[in-house]
């Protein structure tokens, strides 16, 4: 049973393309989650490198990947989060400028009119200068 979804491939030429399941290795088709097969690719990957320096380097480096950006978005919150307490009131403000701001763009792209926006921001631009 197949819990990891295949991808759906289209051809840019005439020809149809198939996918076939046998070209995934059975231990990826087992796996219940995407990022579950990723880890066992790896670990697949590593065992079969035959070294142990190589194995221990490609899996700290992978270790580094995923876990960096969880470091740097902690540290972002916690500068952000006393920010945050103080604009307590101005949330909901802020939620209805962009519910109206989104509103408005769907308006002006459902009548055809985006393109008076767009011109108007490239008036505000300074001109390029000419070489």
């Amino acid at each position: 049973m197949c819990c990891v979804r295949v991808p759906k491939v289209r051809s840019r030429t005439e020809e149809s393309v198939v996918f076939r399941p046998r070209l995934v290795p059975p231990y990826v088709r087992r796996a219940k989650r995407m990022d579950a097969a990723l880890v066992v690719s790896m670990i697949v990957f590593v065992g079969l490198s035959g070294s142990v320096g190589f194995g221990a380097l490609i899996l700290f480096l992978f270790s580094l990947g995923m876990g960096i950006p969880l470091v740097i978005a902690a540290t972002a919150m916690a500068k952000v989060l006393p920010l945050l307490f103080r604009m307590e009131k101005v949330i909901p403000w802020m939620g209805l400028a962009a519910s109206l701001l989104m509103a408005g763009f769907a308006v002006l792209l459902i009548t055809g009119q985006y393109m008076v926006l767009t011109e108007w921001v490239y008036r505000l631009l300074p001109a390029p200068v000419a070489r």
